[in-house]
């Protein structure tokens, strides 16, 4: 029985078969994958271009960091470069090291050879340590008069944006911060006029900033010390009647189970509470002593959580930022051998049937892949050579041939390097093959034009000199001597008519 339906086109009328109608929904379904497989195309494309792009933005602007804030050019291609949504990680391990983490124009971080050249975007330990300093004077001010540390708290974004600039003047802001707040202090007393004084002079405003600031003074009365701590205590803290004690007992639960980012959010409520004693800081940091110093120092995160978290508390101690920077290193030397870790097993492949390789495992892999990441070995000379080769001549050596170079490699040795035979020049080569010919061949005529250097794998030499001799019939006979000379400078000659 065979099946038909009706397809209408420009108004005639059509009559298809079953096969026609499927090889029309076949071509349809083709043309509909085509699409799908071309717009897939175009966008894995776009988005690997992107990627690229952020990558040599975030190298870019990590170089200009450290050339900006210590005068250090990096030239190193030793560079590895850890992408992520919020943040990137850039690193160099050359000489030079340099571990770099940016969020777009940001630089969050930036260690040279150890040291904290940007941390938190401030530019050092001592301008991030002096922010704090500011900011936690502030604080205590705010305890005092709310109205008046309304007008300072813009004059330390002003401080903060001075202290995140390269090179930036500590001690001249120090001293003038520290005028500032000797004169502000007088405002607390009730001198409306000596708190504008000192607002016009602090941390380099000049007269637009502190305008705004003059016109607060004037529209805001300001009640001396006394009165002002009877009537003016903030009224957010008022309301929290909550005992402060079993928030303090929960911080250090949480500190002894190791939850950081809970117990700092924790104590940024704490420290407001009317009842907070300043003392407790001192305990928290104690608790926190006790909890990192059993932990291993091969558990680096574990360490590298909590240094961090005792940095924060101690408002920038040194001691506990360079406890965080050592652990970090470690972090980031630790990926590194995970990553050479795989490379090792696949170099491992290559040079499966090297002599005694159940004694030397770990050391041949790594001078193969030595070799193999210099370019000087590539996988299929490694793959063709099969792995490093026992000298018979040399006694605990072994060589493996990459082209026309042959590399040693004792595994003794605890540098793990790796030599070549230094070929005997070509003009030291011509003088020695000279010099024995007329040394030996009476009345020889060297041919300057007739001569040839040839480099052997394995270190030698052949360096052949055409030269004309007469014989006892006084004829002109012409001859080749082959020098061969070794990389210890033996030489033999052969001498042959051309």
């Amino acid at each position: 029985m065979e099946v038909h339906c009706l397809s209408k086109h420009r108004n005639n009328t059509k009559v298809l078969n079953y096969k026609q109608v499927a090889r029309r929904n076949e071509k349809n379904k083709m043309f509909k994958l085509t699409k799908l497989i071309i717009i897939t195309a175009t966008f894995l494309f776009s988005l690997s271009t992107q990627l690229w792009a952020d990558e040599a933005k975030d190298i870019n602007t990590c170089m200009s960091a450290a050339y900006n804030y210590a005068d250090q050019t990096i030239d190193d291609n030793k560079i590895s470069y850890d992408g992520g949504w919020l943040s990137s990680t850039v690193s160099w391990t050359g000489t030079t090291k340099v571990h770099c983490n940016v969020s777009g124009k940001k630089i969050n971080k930036l260690l040279i050879n150890g040291e904290a050249v940007i941390i938190d975007g401030f530019a050092g330990v001592e301008s991030k340590t002096f922010y704090n300093q500011v900011s936690k004077e502030i604080d205590r001010l705010e305890m005092v008069s709310n109205r008046m540390i309304s007008l300072m708290r813009s004059d330390l974004d002003v401080l903060e944006g001075k202290l995140k600039l390269p090179k930036p003047e500590i001690t001249k802001l120090k001293e003038m911060f520290n005028s500032a707040l000797s004169k502000a202090s007088l405002r607390i007393e009730g001198s409306d006029e000596e708190l504008a004084k000192a607002l016009n002079n602090q941390l380099g405003i000049n007269e637009d900033e502190v305008r705004p600031l003059r016109e607060t003074i004037e529209k805001n009365e300001v009640k001396p010390l006394k009165e002002s701590n009877k009537n003016n205590k903030n009224e957010n803290l008022q309301k929290d009647s909550k005992p402060i004690e079993p928030f303090i007992t929960q911080v250090h639960e949480l500190i002894k189970n190791e939850d950081f980012i809970t117990a700092k959010e924790l104590l940024s409520k704490i420290v407001e509470h009317p009842n907070y004693d300043k003392t407790e800081m001192t305990k928290f940091i104690e608790t926190t002593l006790k909890v990192v110093k059993p932990i291993s120092g091969k558990e680096i995160k574990r360490n590298l959580d909590a240094y961090k978290f005792l940095y924060e508390l101690s408002d920038g101690n040194k001691k506990y930022l360079n406890k965080v920077n050592f652990y970090e290193q470690k972090l980031t030397k630790a990926f590194a051998e995970q990553k050479n870790q795989k490379e090792i097993s696949r170099i491992l492949k290559y040079i499966k049937v090297s002599d005694d390789l159940n004694l030397y495992r770990n050391k041949m892999a790594l001078a193969a892949l030595k070799l193999n990441k210099s370019g000087k070995c590539t996988n299929e000379q490694l793959i063709y050579y099969g792995g490093w080769v026992k000298s018979g001549q040399r006694k605990g050596q072994y060589f493996m041939d990459c082209g026309k170079t042959r590399y040693w490699f004792n595994p003794k040795d605890g540098s793990n390097s790796i030599k070549t035979d230094k070929h005997f020049s070509e003009s030291n080569s011509r003088k020695a093959c000279t010099d024995y010919i007329l040394r030996e061949v009476t009345d020889a005529k060297i041919q300057p034009f007739n001569n040839n250097y040839t480099k052997h794998t394995i270190g030698s030499v052949t360096y052949v000199q055409g030269f004309k001799v007469k014989n006892i019939q006084n004829q002109t006979l012409k001859y080749n001597a082959f020098c061969v000379i070794q990389s210890d400078r033996t030489m033999e000659v052969n001498i042959a008519l051309q």
